[in-house]
């Protein structure tokens, strides 16, 4: 690794110079800084600079070398505002802007806009590079992009100020014109639409460039320019006052404590994480030397434990970390997504440390649903509005890449480090890939494919996907934001959360996550698992017996209910007082409780206990008791009160019983799972939930949804039911449950078995009617 790092320092250091030694020469004797120094005049003394993409357009053109892409970006502390600051480079190719050029500056101004950073531009750039106009000039992301950006960027309030400190030629003339602020240089600055060739060639006219754009004639006459710079200085000073009169204030949306430095020396990542991708290592020995104080609050460390995550802190902000430790499994999966969930909720920035072969494959896999548990975490990190930041730290292959906050998935910041590797998958896996499909088309025309011809295949794709994979391979497209030495890890990660805050953050909206298919299928059986009618004579769940089974139950209006009630119109409700209300769905009586009160309008919002439902009641219309329902009410209105305990009755249940059942057992939904269920949620609200079925409502329990119960396909077998049962045969839930989950699957119509759960409630209720007469 420290091999890699010494290669990376010193490949940084020849960028930095920029253009050859000539041209720099030519452009000091003109008087003008070269483009890092006036970053460096214009930051605050002793901050840092954060530069993206240093290896921009490296080894992209062939031998023709373009260093940083001919412009330098980054993020830096001017006036105390943090900015993103755009210089061209004119000692490359006179500041022209190939492919790379427009991209990497379109990246800065996308950067600004997710943070919120004002933008200060340093121009000195000949416009576009015209041998490669193809790829500059027409698309939607090229050239024209820039100064689209500019006035979308000014619209939402992030301050363009821009800098003339030379040349600026065509369609770049549009960014001193389209920014909010622009300073122009004395007798080095020129904006022009067309440059002197240009006009001379269109109109024959022969005039100077300073007479033509220079900084008299555009801030004395043109108006294009606000500001007149005597040299460099004067205009960098310019720009900082400029940055000092936005009258900007950074809120931040998350606590921030002192900073700690760790507990152990950032340079021992060299020997823990190594050159060999090959070779594992604890994720946690990362984090360690990362956040204050080494300090990383765990969350399911026992779940899924080939992906890490827990809280932390960088110089002092909270981030929620997600690491790898191997192949991503389905719990894996599903852990990475309940941890997102959490740091959405509560504003946390995610931190991504990415070390990835990818999801697990395999038959056992792909039946488990790995496809669709990767799904959920791909789409929770896409959904996530809170601020995402990815280190690339060992491989990062195929859906891995995107589980764990690829490129692709919007991270406000993503850097690799020197030993990284990015591809669809491994040079191996990929050569022996091809080389079997290779092998098996042979196969089938009948020819052989020798061991040597395997060989000779396989060597040119090992060695295409390990230079495509390379990190410089990477950075010099613009995949990332830049290669960062592992010791420096911290220090970009804090100068990259303290930029990413100066946003608001959004409030995330998740997309649908597909659940899994026992949960869909406890949800269609959840009537099959009735606890108390299910558990003998000791606990059977009293039911009201319906005086006429076949007649239909009338639904109850809360307006006729409410004719016969004696409600309590002088009482003085105050918020939080219990009451019982009449739900609007089903004309039933609840028990609820007063959550707001408007006495303008004598209205008051009720919340009710048993389901969790808000509905707005007239003051005058509570109840202060149940009992105050008179009793031609009670006929029409069930009452429904919720209590912390099940009642005993002797009143048996029919199997004709309509309408819903009348549990008295806190928290449990009409038509919902039962609440002994691990893992199901409460039920809706209460309401007309039966459908229709042969042209008559379901009878009985639990729910009907459209096109139940399941029916065998045309064209299948047809299976021999399974012998008559009596109910004294199964002798617990669990025995049931398996009897009807195994049914289900054969494909039999389940109507035949509530039968004989039917009759199992009837013998354990008629056995405790027996037993209460002999006592």
């Amino acid at each position: 690794m420290q091999v890699l790092v010494k290669e990376l320092k010193d490949r940084a250091e020849k960028i930095k110079l920029g253009g050859g030694e000539k041209a720099r020469n030519l452009h000091t004797s003109r008087g003008k800084l070269l483009p890092r120094e006036r970053i460096d005049r214009l930051l605050d003394p002793g901050s840092p600079f954060l530069e993206f993409s240093q290896f921009a357009a490296y080894q992209l053109y062939g031998n023709e070398e373009v260093p940083a892409g001919g412009i330098i970006t980054g993020i830096g502390r001017v006036s105390g505002v943090e900015c993103i600051i755009v210089a061209n480079d004119a000692t490359v190719k006179g500041g022209t802007y190939y492919p790379v050029t427009v991209k990497k500056h379109l990246r800065a101004q996308e950067i600004a806009q997710q943070n919120h950073l004002p933008c200060i531009y340093l121009v000195d750039s000949g416009g576009a590079n015209l041998p490669r106009q193809a790829d500059v000039f027409p698309d939607r992301d090229h050239f024209g992009r820039i100064f689209f950006n500019q006035a979308r960027l000014s619209s939402e309030g992030i301050s363009q100020i821009a800098v003339v400190m030379g040349s600026c030629t065509a369609g770049g003339a549009y960014v001193p014109a389209m920014a909010d602020e622009s300073i122009i240089v004395r007798k080095q600055g020129t904006i022009f639409l067309g440059g002197p060739p240009l006009v001379k060639a269109a109109t024959g006219e022969e005039v100077s460039a300073e007479d033509l754009g220079g900084a008299d004639l555009h801030c004395r006459k043109s108006g294009v320019t606000d500001h007149y710079a005597l040299d460099d200085n004067h205009a960098l000073h310019l720009a900082r006052k400029a940055v000092r009169s936005l009258n900007y204030k950074k809120n931040l949306d998350v606590t921030v404590e002192p900073p700690e430095a760790p507990l152990f020396p950032a340079d021992e990542l060299y020997g823990i994480v190594g050159d060999n991708l090959k070779r594992n290592f604890d994720i946690k020995e990362v984090i360690a030397r990362i956040v204050d104080g080494s300090k990383f609050d765990e969350f399911k460390a026992f779940y899924g434990d080939t992906l890490v995550t827990g809280f932390a802190r960088i110089f002092g902000y909270p981030v929620g970390i997600i690491g790898n430790n191997g192949v991503l499994f389905s719990e894996s999966a599903k852990k990475g997504t309940h941890f997102i969930e959490l740091c959405c909720q509560r504003n946390i920035p995610l931190l991504f440390l990415q070390n990835i072969t990818g999801f697990m494959v395999g038959r056992e896999y792909e039946a488990g649903g790995i496809a669709k548990d990767g799904a959920k975490m791909v789409t929770a990190v896409a959904c996530a509005n809170v601020p995402k930041i990815t280190v690339i730290i060992g491989g990062s292959y195929g859906a891995g890449n995107y589980g764990m906050c690829g490129r692709a998935y919007g991270p406000r910041f993503l850097y690799m480090w020197p030993n990284s590797r990015i591809s669809v998958m491994g040079g191996e896996q990929a050569a022996t890939v091809l080389a079997t499909i290779t092998k098996d088309q042979k196969a089938r025309e009948g020819k052989q494919f020798t061991a040597e011809q395997e060989a000779a295949m396989k060597e040119p794709i090992i060695k295409r996907f390990e230079e495509e994979g390379n990190p410089y391979y990477s950075s010099a497209r613009l995949w990332d934001d830049g290669i960062i030495d592992p010791a420096d890890t911290r220090l970009v990660l804090g100068l990259s959360l303290s930029a990413a805050l100066n946003a608001p953050t959004q409030k995330t909206r998740f997309g649908v996550f597909r659940i899994n298919h026992n949960v869909f299928f406890f949800l269609c059986f959840s009537s099959f698992f009735h606890q108390n009618a299910l558990k003998g004579e000791d606990n059977v769940t009293p039911h009201k017996k319906d005086d006429n089974p076949g007649k239909k139950r009338k639904n109850n209006k809360k307006s006729k209910s409410r004719k016969r009630c004696n409600a309590a119109p002088d009482k003085e409700w105050q918020v939080g007082d219990s009451c019982y209300a009449f739900w609007s769905e089903d004309g039933n009586l609840y028990a609820a409780t007063i959550s707001s009160i408007d006495q303008e309008k004598g209205t008051c919002v009720v919340y009710y206990t048993e389901y969790g439902n808000e509905e707005e009641q007239n003051l005058s219309d509570l109840l202060t008791e149940a009992s105050d329902v008179d009793e031609d009410t009670k006929k029409t209105a069930d009452i429904k009160e919720a209590s912390s305990s099940t009642e005993e009755s002797d009143r048996s249940f029919t199997p004709q019983q309509s309408g819903h059942q009348k549990h008295k057992s806190k928290g449990r939904s009409p038509m919902g799972p039962p609440s002994w269920v691990p893992g199901f949620p409460p039920g809706p609200p209460p309401g007309p939930h039966f459908q229709k079925m042969d042209g008559r409502r379901s009878e009985g329990p639990g729910p009907f949804l459209p096109g139940w119960p399941p029916m065998i396909p045309p064209g299948l077998p047809m299976i021999p039911p399974p012998p008559p049962m009596s109910p004294d045969s199964l002798e617990d839930d669990e025995a049931l449950g398996s009897m009807l989950i195994s049914w289900y699957m054969s494909g039999y119509h389940t109507g035949y078995y509530l039968g004989l759960k039917q009759g199992r409630r009837e013998a354990a209720a008629s056995a405790a009617s027996k037993k209460s007469h002999r006592k």
